[in-house]
Parts: C-alpha cells; sequence; structure tokens
C-alpha cells in the first residue's frame, strides 16, 4: 500500500515550519494551521528579546536616531497604511493575522533590497 504524500506547507499560509526559512509573521494562527504552536512560540521570544535589547541600547546615543528611524518606519509599515485591506489597527485592538501577514510581505520586501 501506497503511502499518502503530505506537504510539509501549511495549508492556510503555506508556511514550511523550518527554523530561519519561513518567518513566524506569515502564520494566520488558524486552528486547521500546521505551525502554528512554533511560530507563536518565535514571535514571543522574539518580542521579549526585542524588549531586552532595547532596553540596553535605547538610551546610548550612540544607537538612538538609528534605533527611532528603523522604529518610524516599521510602525509606518505595519500601522499606518493607506490601503485599507492591509491597514493593521492601532495597537490595543485586534490585530487581524492575515494583515500582519501582508505588512510583513512589505518588511520583506523593504529588506531584501
Amino acid at each position: 500500500m501506497e503511502e499518502e504524500y503530505k506537504s510539509p506547507y501549511c495549508p492556510i499560509c503555506e508556511a514550511c515550519g523550518e527554523d530561519g526559512c519561513c518567518p513566524a509573521t506569515s502564520c494566520k494562527q488558524h486552528p486547521d494551521g500546521d505551525y502554528c504552536k512554533g511560530y507563536l512560540a518565535e514571535l514571543k521570544f522574539t518580542y521579549w528579546m526585542y524588549k531586552d535589547l532595547m532596553n540596553l541600547v535605547a538610551d546610548d546615543p550612540k544607537y538612538k536616531d538609528a534605533i527611532d528611524k528603523m522604529w518610524n518606519e516599521n510602525w509606518d509599515v505595519i500601522f499606518k497604511r493607506d490601503d485599507e485591506d492591509t491597514k493593521v489597527e492601532e495597537p490595543g485592538e485586534t490585530l487581524f493575522p492575515g494583515k500582519l501577514a501582508k505588512a510583513n510581505e512589505t518588511l520583506e520586501k523593504k529588506y531584501k533590497k
């Protein structure tokens, strides 16, 4: 009897779940997703690492201007989009995973330059 082929890609977001390959921000946190639990853990880890690193360097004059510039550019990509279809609500309101995934695509294009 032949085994049925199972694609390694998530049927919802098409991510592969491999560490370092598909970004965790592509995950839609859908109940039928294949790698949602792992991606959510990666996002939590990244958030706390970011907070700890920011506490180390945010007030250092050597880094302050660069950090402020990056913060503002990335904030605008995620939260201040003109396209209503991909605009993400301000923090504190619901952040729809699909909209975050679209914003992630924009950021990836920006940083692949």
